[in-house]
């Protein structure tokens, strides 16, 4: 992704923001071009190492002017003016094809519970930040069909719902989609 980052300088850089009392988030792109499952456990791993109080895991989106977007026209991976319908639905307009076979749900699940069980002392704040971010019923529903994912991976459920975050309105908006499998 062409980051000038020394990602063995995370985990102390937030560490030392959480001695100072503050509490530290990560925002997390996840089906890059070209990632393997074994960079998405690699992320895993560094968000273990930092024990991030929160992670947002977003799939990458292929943005029309980006030199990544180019590269999949040109290569054909993506047709040209293709445009993502949301940026908070979670639905790919482009998977790679290392990750085509690789269940996103499970994985950002299981992320989550692994932090609150790497954190104990974190749950109240990671949950608190979840349910304020989106209703707890639907909360509840997406954790209940992600479960279901993870059980019968090849029926996934033909409707889904479909978080969007609070916009001015201070509403969080679910709505229906039909999965692409």
């Amino acid at each position: 992704m062409k980051k000038d980052l020394a990602v063995g300088l995370v985990p102390k850089a937030v560490q030392d923001i959480r001695n100072a009392g503050l509490k530290v988030q990560g925002f997390f792109i996840l089906g890059y071009p070209g990632e393997r499952i074994e960079d998405l456990e690699e992320s895993v791993k560094l968000i273990m190492d930092c024990k991030f109080n929160f992670v947002f895991l977003n799939s990458f989106q292929p943005l029309p002017g980006t030199p990544v977007y180019d590269g999949l026209v040109e290569k054909g991976e993506i047709p040209d003016g293709l445009l993502p319908n949301s940026y908070s639905d979670g639905k790919k307009a482009y998977i790679a094809k290392e990750l085509e076979d690789f269940n996103f749900s499970k994985f950002i699940l299981m992320t989550h519970l692994k932090m609150m069980w790497n954190d104990p002392a974190n749950i109240p704040y990671h949950l608190s930040l979840m349910f304020k971010l989106f209703s707890p019923k639907l909360v509840v529903k997406k954790v209940a069909m992600i479960f279901w994912n993870m059980c019968f991976p090849k029926q996934q459920i033909k409707n889904d719902v479909v978080f969007e975050p609070m916009h001015h309105t201070g509403q969080v908006v679910a709505s229906t989609v039909l999965s692409s499998k």
